[in-house]
């Protein structure tokens, strides 16, 4: 037998078919003797077009590129380049005695890092803000302690009842700010995906029959198309039976529970998917009503509201962890009509 030839092949290498880059949507060019950017597909013409303004030469100055990006870029390092509200990745490469300049939308990316660097900065103010109402509460607690203290000694009934409301408000601002404090310093639970569904059956678990014992008719819809959240769902659960027990606590004749999708700008953002529980409660003292909008929107001057209800402190935190769980507790009445939302963002 013959000595055996290894077996040999040839890879075939072809330019890439006209249109590919356009059809991937890169920004490709080249450079010619000039200095200028000549334009290969559409989506460099289409940035030449956007960096330029159209009045400026198609060059790495003209798109607005400091000498000192140009000399990067010369060193085929990347450079980056801001304009009209986007950032773009350049980088400039030589093939066959050719310079091609590629674009590529950062944008997305940038934002990711910006937004790391937020939530950063965002956690140490938590920390720092955390201890400060921690401090402010010892404060509190030696404000009541002195009030304890004086009340006995004094003899004219309107300093006894001044030292008694002093004690009660202070009492009322040392609960508050261990509930701030609490949420700054705890981390976030697990977050997990769960219906919308989920969540409103198990508070409504611990509420109906509260509402029952009241002679409170409480009906729940829920919509077909449901929405699916991904939160804390014990905080969750806990922020709405914290408002509809705050609810029932009003007695009013009828409340509504319906579950639906809804599009809402949270904390004054853009519009976007949301699962909404919306309550509707009727024949709600119109005093009551206001307080509670008040209570939820955490308003100045809400404290003296907290000793009227023993659920008052209850919806003061729920609308806290609502916040804290990247949704919202809204509420606002119309003479007896009280409508109150709790709002997740959904998952699309």
């Amino acid at each position: 037998m013959g000595r055996e030839r290894p077996f040999r092949y040839k890879l075939a290498v072809t330019s890439p078919p006209p249109g590919l880059f356009d059809e991937l949507g890169l920004a490709v060019g080249c450079i010619d003797g000039n200095g200028a950017i000549v334009a290969t597909t559409k989506a460099m013409a289409a940035f030449i077009a956007r960096a330029t303004a159209g009045t400026r030469p198609a060059s790495l100055a003209g798109i607005g590129l400091l000498p000192t990006a140009i000399a990067d870029l010369e060193r085929m390092q990347p450079v980056d380049c801001e304009t009209e509200g986007r950032c773009f990745a350049l980088r400039l490469v030589e093939h066959a005695g050719q310079r091609w300049l590629w674009v590529m939308d950062a944008t997305a990316e940038h934002r990711a890092a910006s937004a790391a660097t937020e939530l950063v900065r965002l956690r140490t103010l938590a920390a720092l803000a955390a201890t400060l109402v921690h401090d402010f509460n010892n404060l509190l607690n030696s404000s009541l302690g002195l009030a304890a203290y004086a009340e006995p000694h004094l003899t004219d009934p309107l300093h006894r009842q001044a030292a008694k409301e002093l004690g009660a408000a202070t009492q009322q601002g040392a609960q508050l700010a261990r509930t701030l404090a609490r949420l700054l310093a705890r981390g976030l639970g697990e977050r997990a995906t769960v219906p919308a569904a989920n969540i409103v059956d198990e508070a409504l678990a611990v509420t109906t029959k509260a509402a029952a014992h009241r002679g409170i008719r409480l009906v729940l819809e829920t919509a077909a198309d449901a929405p699916v959240v991904r939160t804390v769902v014990a905080e969750a659960v806990q922020a709405l039976w914290h408002t509809l027990m705050a609810l029932i606590e009003l007695g009013p004749q009828r409340i509504t529970v319906n579950l639906a999708p809804a599009s809402v700008a949270i904390g004054g953002g853009r519009l976007r998917p949301c699962a909404r529980v919306r309550v509707l409660a009727s024949g709600v003292p119109r005093e009551g009503a206001r307080e509670f909008v008040d209570l939820v929107r955490v308003a100045p001057g809400m404290t003296s509201l907290l000793d009227r209800s023993a659920a008052a402190s209850g919806l003061v935190t729920a609308a806290l962890v609502q916040s804290r769980l990247g949704g919202a507790l809204l509420a606002k009445c119309d003479g007896d009509e009280l409508e109150v939302d709790c709002v997740w963002p959904a998952l699309s």
